[in-house]
């Protein structure tokens, strides 16, 4: 029998997975078989088709090509003749276990409440929803007698259904999906989740502790483009605004820009291809120092870091621009292409007040994004970018107490970093890999810039360290030295 925090989470589970497109005048006519059909038809060749693209691409080896790639631990084994993964498997199998569940727990004859010429609403029942192998959860039935559980299902056009679910009595709207021909997508408001939250626990004696300020609309989507082709995105299609109060009852907010399909990926077996991205537009964040100074610290321990009253009873922000990029992983040329990777459209800050700490900037002068490949050769993995990257990074912990400076290098306090990979029109570098096959005791060596040359300037030093085409990237040792430093054009062997 499922256990009972199961049990409620799944009863949330289904609320928070059903909230997508809104309903107008447009509707064709539906019955209550037609809905049931539907939407079992829907759920399961939109689930089971992403089951059956991790299954093809799993057993093809396509997945262990990432650690070919440097990504994991490779093996003396070629790609196809490796087991597959039994995580992907066992994710394949849940999602299958999660079209059938829909089918006999959720979208069933019993449970249809009532139904006109264009909408069926249906109710979650206790002997339905909370059965398990012929036993009935008593917390999940009980919990459904108190907040009834109902779903308004409509349909838009031809094959496809919208559905919306309300909890309670009297009811409260709280999350949308839609069931189409091609699409599993689903959405929730965080501002109705967190308000059923407390509603459905007020009454509890310890009742969970829920941010101040829930607010936005996420949408998990699944999208099928073919026979074991899919695409799962989740996006955030109203920004996303969290305030909870740390142990000072100081607000701690996050805030990040509405983004679509912030993060994506999709599985084709017909191409043996694995892509996924990200789409993040600005995240910013508040945070109190009372979140982690003292507000009467006991040490007194001049030698390690702490508080001053500027940290205490100052507030930290963060502002990130953005963060985007665009992945794609040919399982037939063993490549690993790359693209658009950017932190956004203007600088990223960390500041103390109105004193900026650090400030990071990528690729300013060639529109703050850069592309380029991974390839697994038989020296090892060539590392290829276009345009460049050019990677600034400045530094002014001068702001901060001086409790709080101890030990920290004269080189972090006040420096303005830079590291420059670039053509033209292109940079290679061969990243050495060690050989799973090789004898034991075999050094890889040192990385290699085939093309281009990589540049690492800082405002406290007085040379460059510049390493040209054909020479190789070295480490030198020394104490207390700056980082930059530490790294040498050297002789490739």
């Amino acid at each position: 029998m499922r256990g009972v925090h199961c049990r409620r989470v799944a009863i949330i589970g289904v609320a928070s997975l059903l909230w997508a497109a809104s309903c107008d005048s447009d509707r064709l006519p539906i019955t209550g078989s037609s809905a049931t059909a539907g939407a079992t038809e829907n759920s399961t060749f939109a689930l089971d088709n992403a089951a059956k693209s991790l299954d093809v691409l799993n057993n093809s080896g396509v997945m262990h090509k990432l650690e070919d790639l440097g990504f994991g631990s490779a093996v003396c084994q070629s790609s196809a003749a490796r087991p597959s993964d039994e995580g992907i498997d066992d994710i394949g199998q849940g999602l299958k276990d999660i079209s059938a569940w829909l089918a006999d727990h959720v979208f069933t004859t019993e449970q249809i409440d009532s139904e006109t010429s264009e909408t069926v609403v249906y109710q979650l029942l206790p002997a339905v929803f909370c059965s398990d192998d012929g036993s009935v959860d008593e917390e999940c039935a009980t919990f459904l007698q108190d907040y009834p559980v109902r779903l308004h299902t409509t349909s838009p056009s031809e094959g496809d259904l919208d559905v919306v679910v309300e909890v309670g009595d009297p009811p409260r709207q709280l999350a949308k999906l839609r069931l189409y021909d091609n699409e599993f997508a689903a959405s929730i408001d965080l501002d109705q989740l967190k308000r059923t939250l407390e509603a459905i626990t007020a009454h509890e004696q310890d009742p969970p502790t829920l941010p101040q300020t829930m607010q936005g609309v996420v949408e998990l989507a699944l999208t099928v483009y073919g026979e074991a082709d899919v695409g799962l995105a989740i996006s955030l299609l109203e920004p996303v605004r969290l305030v909870l109060l740390n142990g000072q009852d100081d607000p701690v907010e996050l805030n990040i820009a509405r983004s679509i399909s912030a993060l994506s990926g999709r599985l084709s077996a017909a191409t043996e291809t694995a892509s996924w991205g990200s789409a993040w537009q600005a995240v910013d964040a508040t945070l109190p120092g009372s979140t982690f100074c003292d507000a009467n610290p006991s040490s007194t321990d001049s030698s390690e870091p702490t508080c001053g009253d500027k940290e205490r009873d100052g507030t930290f922000t963060g502002h990130l621009a953005g963060l985007s990029s665009e992945w794609t992983l040919d399982g037939i040329h063993d490549q690993l292409s790359f693209s658009n990777v950017g932190l956004g459209n203007e600088s990223s800050v960390v500041k103390l007040g109105q004193d900026t700490l650090a400030k990071v900037d990528l690729n300013p002068n060639n529109d703050r994004r850069f592309a380029g490949s991974l390839e697994r050769t038989d020296n090892g993995i060539v590392a290829t970018v276009e345009p460049a990257i050019d990677l600034a990074v400045a530094m002014k912990l001068t702001h901060l107490s001086d409790s709080m400076k101890v030990d920290l290098p004269s080189w972090l306090a006040d420096e303005l970093f830079d590291v420059m990979i670039g053509g033209p029109p292109r940079a290679k570098i061969l990243i050495p890999v060690e050989d799973p096959c090789a004898t034991a005791g075999e050094e890889s060596g040192p990385p290699k810039v085939m093309e281009g040359t990589v540049t690492l300037s800082a405002s406290s030093l007085s040379e460059d360290t510049v390493i040209q085409a054909g020479q190789c990237i070295t480490e030198v040792s020394g104490e207390d030295q700056h980082p930059f430093e530490s790294v040498a054009a050297g002789t490739c062997n």
